[in-house]
């Protein structure tokens, strides 16, 4: 059960980075990649190991949540706690013979220790391994109600209140302390910092790479061309309409075999919502020879529907330019 278990939820993982249906359908054919087959089954191991051997261990050494948790704590924080001055001494046994002993609420029953995902016993005290799932609550709870007793022996409460009440005192819950305020104080600032920067991103994106050979091409008429791959991105969800441009040479124009094959000062493109395409751009430039081998070309993409525009600098090469001689 547990290998079962494992396959569909270890080996689902590799469904986010493949397509879901194709992949299926290779895997029981087949005819998968050798990637998609050794990641399924590291993930198949790993996942019977962690969750099917080595279970609650997975929480208390590998994962980092308990130690900062404890670092979090302090005698104000409200968290899952046992109620000793009213369960203890603990103790089986009908009513009237508990009376009689002195015995507390508890009956020793073990339903919380049964029910805890981390087999600890809350009746120990606060402990490293506890997630405050409250799952001792509800078991001690039902069983308060079939012995007669109050329920919340096991509750949610502070160790502050806590020692209070064993004296016979109330304390009030201090939400509001220094260790609170700082924490919202950080949440607030985290929580400001992600929503600006969602609010101000950019909702398109423009990346070019020019082409590693060949690094130009003489034209008929003398000029010259660089080829690139320009990738545009829409993050919104609304498709866009885009120009694209480039300047820094003279009569820098733009070919498209995607879409034309003639130059052109600036192109338009459409691109799907929330998508990104990929083309191949060759910009021609009316120039022999270039100073140094290489002078800078920036690529201008505008939105026409938001206005907003992005700029990319990329590099435009060509035969360099002898000493004391001009480029046209």
């Amino acid at each position: 059960m547990w290998l079962f278990v494992a396959f569909w939820t270890g080996g689902a993982w590799v469904m986010y980075y493949v397509d879901a249906p194709t992949v299926v359908r290779e895997f029981w054919t087949g005819q998968a990649s050798g990637a998609v087959y050794a990641f399924t089954f590291l993930l198949i191991g790993t996942t019977y190991l962690l969750a099917g051997w080595a279970r609650e261990q997975v929480c208390i050494y590998m994962c980092p949540w308990p130690r900062f948790q404890s670092a979090m704590l302090d005698e104000n924080t409200y968290l899952v706690t046992y109620e000793a001055w009213r369960g203890e001494p603990r103790g089986k046994g009908a009513p009237e013979r508990r009376a009689a002993l002195g015995l507390g609420d508890c009956v020793d029953c073990q339903a919380c220790v049964h029910v805890c995902p981390m087999g600890i016993d809350i009746r120990d005290g606060v402990q490293l391994e506890c997630i405050n799932c409250g799952l001792c609550i509800d078991a001690c709870n039902h069983v308060m109600e079939k012995t007669g007793r109050p329920r919340w022996l096991i509750t949610w409460d502070t160790l502050a209140r806590q020692a209070a009440r064993a004296r016979g005192e109330r304390l009030p819950l201090r939400l509001i302390r220094p260790r609170t305020l700082i924490y919202i104080a950080v949440l607030l600032t985290g929580a400001g910092v992600l929503s600006g920067g969602l609010y101000l991103r950019a909702h398109q994106g423009l990346s070019v790479a020019h082409d590693r050979a060949p690094l130009f091409v003489r034209l008929a008429d003398g000029g010259l061309r660089n080829g690139y791959q320009v990738e545009i991105i829409n993050k919104s969800l609304t498709p866009g309409v885009f120009t694209l441009r480039a300047s820094g040479i003279p009569e820098a124009r733009l070919v498209l075999s995607e879409i034309s094959s003639k130059p052109v000062p600036e192109a338009r493109i459409e691109v799907p919502r929330d998508a990104a395409v990929s083309l191949r751009v060759l910009v021609e430039g009316a120039l022999d020879q270039v100073p140094g081998g290489r002078i800078p070309l920036v690529f201008t993409l505008h939105n026409e529907k938001t206005g907003e525009t992005s700029r990319y600098q990329s590099v435009f090469m060509g035969p360099a330019a002898a000493a004391g001689k001009e480029t046209r």
